[in-house]
């Protein structure tokens, strides 16, 4: 389910209220088995939950927001951190979402979703693996089971409904409708005995697999980080963030007591050269929502793996002629060459370029790059628009 690391989704809720106070009151509340210790019993009303959970899975699974491209590696990951057990009671398989948001969430059944802006907010694999740990722990402890018999989410639910509803704010993205399952958890997400539980097991998990826990700790400290550089103040949005200094102090406290001195791999080269792209991705998302700085940072990172990557150069040149800082266009100019020389066939560099100088006057470099930009790519969607600068240029009219 949705977790402390943060959200920023829409959900249409219709007749939750009355459903869930239905199923939250008509079950006791208290601990549950965990899945793997006698293989796997599910009760009717988590019968229910693992239903609506799986319609929710289908629904994301078919939408345009999976990235498939790394979800073998996040999956190899993740099978190091399962207990054989479990692995024997369901099957965990983690998908990765296009989302700038760092967050993470797990379904009660056993699919996993990582955002793609929490992995390009880390550092190493060991982090990833922390997250995946957390998630993980709440799918084996069936936290989703217990929240759901707690009496008390109903008057979360109540409480909570004037203030759903506010756009994704991604391109695009649509409106993803959660059911009970998913809005109990967007609303109210874990209660903090259980995210402290998950926190612990997490880090059982990762150590057990080989992971350095000390990495746990720097996921909290970036997700810190996004909320202060967002200056996210939505209580709803991020309803847990005022916990997230007590999360930390309570990493901290276990790895500096119950893993002290305790090592293990890192493994930032392998995760970096697998998320170069899934950087560049979330750079573009960034972009679209004219954050600029965190943009920067997903590009330089990408940088950091491959100085003398194409995309990331054109990539750079839009986020300046975006931007257009003082200076930008010039250095968008140049981000943009770089790419050409790296790719000489390679498109969207010379509309770029063709921008910038239609913008400022230049009608010969705007029409010739407009020209080459249709030339090596005839099928551009933009085409119509491109034809209009070109007609533009041609008539005089160009220009700023």
């Amino acid at each position: 389910m949705v977790t402390n690391w943060g959200r920023q989704r829409s959900v249409s809720l219709g007749a939750l209220l009355c459903a869930a106070v239905l199923n939250l009151t008509a079950c006791g509340a208290g601990r549950v088995t965990p899945i793997g210790t006698e293989g796997l019993q599910t009760a009717e009303d988590e019968g229910r939950i693992w239903r609506e959970a799986r319609e929710l899975q289908s629904r994301l699974d078919r939408s345009a927001l999976i990235d498939e491209d790394v979800s073998g590696y996040v999956n190899q990951v993740a099978s190091k951190i399962v207990p054989g057990e479990v692995k024997r009671a369901i099957e965990v398989r983690v998908k990765v979402m296009k989302h700038p948001a760092p967050n993470a969430f797990a379904l009660p059944h056993g699919a996993v979703y990582v955002h793609s802006g929490f992995l390009a907010r880390m550092d190493n694999e060991a982090q990833l693996a922390a997250v995946l740990a957390h998630e993980i722990s709440h799918i084996i402890h069936r936290h989703a089971l217990q929240t759901f018999r707690n009496v008390k989410q109903a008057a979360a639910v109540a409480s909570t409904l004037a203030v759903i509803g506010a756009p994704a704010g991604l391109p695009g993205a649509g409106v993803i409708l959660l059911g009970t399952v998913g809005a109990l958890a967007a609303i109210s997400g874990y209660s903090q005995s259980l995210e402290e539980d998950a926190d612990a097991e997490g880090l059982r998990l990762m150590v057990n697999a080989g992971y350095d826990p000390g990495e746990a700790v720097k996921v909290i400290e970036n997700v810190m980080r996004y909320v202060e550089q967002e200056e996210i103040k939505e209580p709803f949005f991020f309803s847990t963030h005022p916990r997230l200094g007590e999360r930390q102090a309570s990493y901290r406290q276990l790895v500096d007591t119950q893993y002290k001195d305790r090592g293990g791999l890192q493994g930032k080269a392998d995760f970096t050269a697998k998320m170069a792209d899934v950087f560049l991705d979330n750079a573009l998302l960034e972009m679209a929502r004219g954050r600029y700085a965190l943009a920067h940072e997903a590009i330089e990172k990408s940088f950091a793996v491959e100085s003398k990557n194409a995309r990331a150069h054109y990539l750079l040149g839009e986020l300046f002629r975006q931007r257009a800082l003082e200076g930008d266009q010039a250095r968008a100019e140049k981000e943009y060459q770089a790419a050409i020389d790296l790719e000489p066939r390679f498109a969207e560099p010379h509309k770029g370029i063709g921008l910038l100088n239609y913008k400022k006057g230049a009608s010969d470099l705007a029409k010739r790059h407009f020209a080459k930009y249709l030339e090596l790519n005839p099928a551009a969607k933009d085409r119509a628009y491109i034809e209009h600068y070109l007609r533009e240029i041609e008539t005089g009219r160009g220009g700023p």
